[in-house]
């Protein structure tokens, strides 16, 4: 797992699996996630599994 700047792992950002792809779990993002932080690290997407009426991507830009 990649050190990224602004957040603390794994309390915030934990890897799932390693298997074919990276699957990565994350707390309740807050208003200041470093989100161009975690794109640059490597992740491209974003599933929220805390409310199934939740549908962003903040990872697309």
């Amino acid at each position: 797992m990649p050190a990224i700047d602004g957040i603390r792992i794994p309390l915030n950002l934990y890897v799932v699996i390693k298997e074919s792809t990276l699957l990565t779990g994350l707390s309740y993002p807050g208003m200041r996630t470093p989100w161009k932080n975690i794109k640059d690290a490597g992740f491209s997407g974003l599933v929220c599994l805390c409310d199934s009426r939740v549908s962003y991507n903040p990872l697309s830009f």
